[in-house]
């Protein structure tokens, strides 16, 4: 009998990660970008200088999503809840009614407005179960001078250490891999990603503001 091999590969420490768009929100991303300069120029800021901001970033409260009776706010507080409640329903045992009927989300949320020279220093968000950013704005592209100017990067949370003289890992197909990944700031852009996961956002060298939210879900038992 001729001998063949009979296997496929088995990821077995998967981090559920998605990137995606929000299609059809150009008009309520303006709206948005009004409404939060307009809530900068006010002084609606987090009064606690938070230690992973760097640089030109304005930050807002943790209550955004409190803030309702903007209709603009109220919309995407909407779409944000579907796509989370979506992407849990995949990757989760839960089912759609077990999940409406036992538990309830409980959100932090804010937003960032980034100017020249800002950035996010490397940190983790632990406390809860998913983050999420989604940009309003994706501020300037990229240059050649700065080509991950503004991306937010996320890091492989196995902290592996190889040793160089190995060859054997060194050139790994990206679900595979280890180290970190990138996401380019695009508006209508969003990635969603375990709270556990360290992250930061490199150094913005554009001049028009970038402008993204921000958000922590927890799921409690109602």
């Amino acid at each position: 009998m001729q001998q063949r091999l009979n296997a496929k590969p088995k990821p077995c420490f998967a981090t559920p990660v998605l990137e995606g768009t929000i299609e059809g929100t150009e008009q309520l991303n303006k709206a948005l970008t009004s409404l939060f300069l307009k809530m900068e120029a006010d002084n609606y800021k987090n009064k606690t200088r938070l230690n992973t901001t760097l640089g030109n970033i304005f930050d807002s409260p943790g209550d955004l999503f409190k803030q309702i009776q903007h209709p603009e706010v109220a919309e995407i507080r909407k779409l944000i809840n579907l796509t989370l409640t979506s992407w849990i329903l995949e990757t989760s045992t839960f089912t759609e009614a077990e999940l409406k009927a036992n538990h309830y989300f409980e959100y932090e949320s804010w937003f960032h407005i980034t100017r020249f020279g800002g950035t996010k220093s490397l940190h983790h968000h632990g406390q809860c179960g998913w983050s999420m950013v989604y940009y309003v704005d994706g501020g300037d592209p990229p240059t050649e001078e700065y080509p991950r100017s503004g991306f937010l990067q996320v890091y492989d949370p196995r902290r592996i250490r190889q040793n160089p003289e190995d060859q054997g890992f060194m050139r790994l197909k990206p679900m595979f891999d280890y180290g970190g990944y990138s996401f380019r700031p695009e508006a209508g852009k969003f990635v969603i990603f375990p709270g556990y996961l360290e992250h930061e956002v490199i150094t913005y060298f554009g001049q028009k503001p970038r402008i993204m939210i921000a958000v922590n879900c927890m799921i409690r038992k109602k």
